[in-house]
């Protein structure tokens, strides 16, 4: 045998890994090793796949960081793509339930196979990590996600956060002391920071309970349910209450959760509490890649640390939004990580953005508007210019493409309605722009907030607004650095274009009235942070123009750090905490929170039992329940499986007659006699004995320490 035969035969290094990764996989998902079989298996779903995928198309060529964020982004895309084809193909050929774990787990299987056994041909191996001398700083960063869920546990047990708050401490402290000292925290060392902060700050409040908490994650939990019992995704599935039937076009929240749930045999409840958190804070590598396109490092690692530190971030309840996230900062890395459009280059930025597009409509348009606003900016360039010159942002038939995609799912999936949402956010907000120009009730809390025509409700969250008002007036002075005197910073011409395209969407945001309330202002806030956290530095920078410039990046970051750090404080409510002013932290806070607005995002054991106990025995789908709005709208939609063709929401105003045929009361409503109503943004509370008199002539069906069912008495 000749030498290059023997050579040919013998695995490399990356076949081996992979093989023998997955052979560990299969082996505790067969025997079902409880604890191994959710680590192991999580750690195959979400690296392994996209892993594989970089090898054999060589697009790994990038530094760890992009290589670790590129896999997760190609491992969730893969899975959810695997899932549809599963789920289409499977059922064609008389599998009556594809969405199984056997199903999935051997068809992942001959996949990274395949991919293996290119790699073995290409000769590809892993290439020989370089020896790395974590310093006592980085090893503290990596010990704080641990103590976080600690804090989290020490205050759901005995109500202290002790723990919890000094790990915020530390992390605010450790950002402060490693920007100005290199030994402390050298820049090789930004991208682990950045990632062990984002799960500081995320995983606390999505393991704040043991359920799921927020207002969009409960009809997104309803459309996980429909597909893990049916072991099938419906892509025709009609709903006619439109929460439901958007989320159910979105394999984000459908064919995803699912596979996790299925092969890590793993209640759909931790599912949403641990696998969304987890990627999103993946995130924070893709994004200070993308920040040092940009700027160097220590502004790239302080722009990524700004975004981090937003509670608008922190306090996301969507897990569309948590993986359209994701999605969205991939493409900007794509974007921006090198000039040449190659083919590579389409192929990611193609596979993100399909992903993109099957994990959130409105991301999705928003993203494709932003590709159309360039790509119209630089045809009016070059009519008027009479240029040549090409857009050199991202080609016109890679823009059609992901068009073509987006606007095809939108329409086809889920009786159009992710695109009939477009349509209706359009028309409602053209409807109103004339009558409601003038009106501030038709710009949300948030918009009004944010430009100072709301009071705060103390001493404390007024500085705290304070401070976001000069986040603003940086963003302000950096925009206006970028539009007058781009070439003297070291932004791209593509930056800048989206820099002005996401400042426009949010100064229209506060001008055209139903704007931001149509398609929540919190959303807006999130991406055009993402995509502005580089131009908030630059406007630190810009204040010291006039000092010499070897001294401008020391005074810049000493600044950022002065605003930065105490924004970090306020907007993660460690402040509040400390001071034991009102605070809307639910995991810092929860013991000691106003019950209206903590019952507005959370519920308890008995609550859920109640709510599947109501789901089991009464027949729900042809028997309406009543309930207070929060209970409608959170509980009963998801542990309930109720939607809105069956659930009617209880006033004060309420008459026996228009009750359905059980009235559904939660823990807030039984323990502080509180009801909850909601119309548009504003909440109303009233008293339970308002409704004694309806509650006296119905009986008690169920009952445990937090819940109570009524039902309607037979007539005689």
């Amino acid at each position: 045998m000749s030498e290059k035969m023997i050579q040919a035969s013998k695995f490399s290094s990356f076949v081996k890994f992979i093989l023998l990764f997955q052979v560990l996989t299969d082996i505790v998902v067969i025997l079902d090793v409880m604890f191994l079989r959710q680590v192991i298996s999580f750690i195959y779903l979400t690296f392994i796949p996209g892993f594989a995928i970089l090898k054999v198309s060589k697009l790994d060529k990038g530094n760890l960081a992009e290589t670790v964020s590129f896999s997760v982004g190609l491992s969730i895309g893969f899975l959810m793509f695997l899932g549809l084809f599963v789920n289409e193909v499977f059922f064609l050929i008389g599998v009556i339930y594809p969405i199984s774990t056997l199903s999935l787990i051997v068809t992942i299987n001959v996949i990274v196979l395949f991919l293996c056994l290119i790699a073995h041909f290409q000769g590809e191996s892993i290439a020989s990590a370089r020896r790395l001398k974590l310093s006592y700083t980085a090893l503290l960063f990596i010990c704080l996600p641990f103590l976080s869920i600690l804090g989290v546990y020490a205050i759901n047990s005995s109500e202290n956060s002790f723990i919890l708050l000094v790990v915020i401490a530390l992390a605010g402290a450790l950002v402060a002391l490693g920007t100005v000292s290199d030994k402390l925290l050298p820049a090789k060392m930004y991208p682990l920071a950045l990632l062990t902060i984002a799960m500081v700050l995320l995983l606390p409040q999505f393991l704040a309970t043991n359920y799921i908490l927020g207002f969009d994650v409960h009809g997104e939990y309803h459309v996980f349910e429909l597909t893990a019992s049916a072991a099938r995704w419906n892509s025709t599935f009609q709903s006619s209450d439109f929460r439901i039937a958007k989320g159910s076009g979105m394999l984000s929240v459908t064919l995803l959760p699912t596979i996790y749930s299925k092969i890590l045999n793993l209640s759909g409840t931790w599912v949403f509490k641990i696998m969304y958190p987890v990627v999103l804070s993946f995130m924070a590598l893709a994004l200070y890649q993308l920040y040092l396109t940009q700027e160097k490092h220590k502004f790239a690692f302080l722009s990524a640390f700004f975004f981090f530190s937003q509670s608008v971030l922190i306090n996301l309840s969507s897990m569309k939004m948590v993986i359209a996230l994701f999605f969205n900062g991939l493409l900007l890395l794509v974007i921006f990580k090198q000039e040449t459009w190659t083919l590579q280059r389409s192929f990611l930025f193609m596979i993100f953005g399909a992903s993109l597009v099957v994990s959130h409509y409105s991301t999705s348009y928003l993203f494709l508007a932003q590709l159309i606003f360039i790509l119209c900016y630089y045809q009016l360039h070059r009519l008027l210019t009479r240029s040549e010159r090409r857009n050199g942002i991202v080609p016109l038939r890679v823009v059609l493409l992901f068009a073509i995609l987006t606007f095809s799912w939108y329409i086809f999936t889920s009786s159009s309605a992710p695109f009939d949402a477009i349509l209706n956010f359009g028309s409602y907000v053209s409807n109103n722009i004339i009558a409601d120009f003038l009106n501030p009730a038709a710009r949300s809390t948030t918009v009004l907030r944010g430009v100072g025509l709301t009071d705060a409700i103390s001493i404390l969250h007024r500085i705290g607004s304070s401070l976001f008002y000069i986040i603003e007036l940086f963003i302000l002075i950096g925009f206006v650095k970028l539009l007058f005197k781009r070439k003297e910073t070291n932004f791209s011409e593509g930056y800048y274009l989206f820099s002005i395209f996401n400042f426009l969407v949010l100064t229209m945001a506060i001008v055209i009235p139903n704007f931001a309330t149509a398609f929540r202002i919190e959303r807006f806030l999130v991406l055009a942070f993402m995509v502005l956290a580089p131009v908030f530095t630059l406007g630190g920078k810009t204040i010291f123009e006039f000092v010499p410039k070897r001294k401008v990046q020391t005074m810049a970051l000493n600044l950022l750090l002065i605003i930065l750090i105490p924004v970090f404080f306020f907007q993660t409510g460690f402040v509040y905490e400390i001071s034991g002013d009102d605070s809307f932290s639910v995991p810092l806070s929860m013991y000691r929170m106003n019950h209206v607005i903590l019952y507005s995002v959370i519920v308890d054991e008995q609550e859920v039992t109640g709510a599947e106990w109501l789901k089991t025995h009464m027949n729900v789908s042809d028997n309406p329940t009543s309930a207070d709005y929060i209970s409608a709208y959170h509980v009963l939609t998801s542990y309930g499986m109720m939607t809105t063709k069956n659930l009617l929401i209880l006033s004060n105003i309420t008459k026996i007659s228009d009750l359905g045929t059980h009235i559904y009361l939660r823990r807030v409503n039984i323990e502080r006699n509180t009801m909850i109503y909601v119309s548009g943004e504003r909440g109303y509370s009233w008293n339970t004995s308002e409704i004694s008199s309806i509650l006296a002539n119905l009986s008690v069906v169920y009952a445990n320490d937090a819940c109570q069912i009524y039902m309607k008495q037979e007539q005689n």
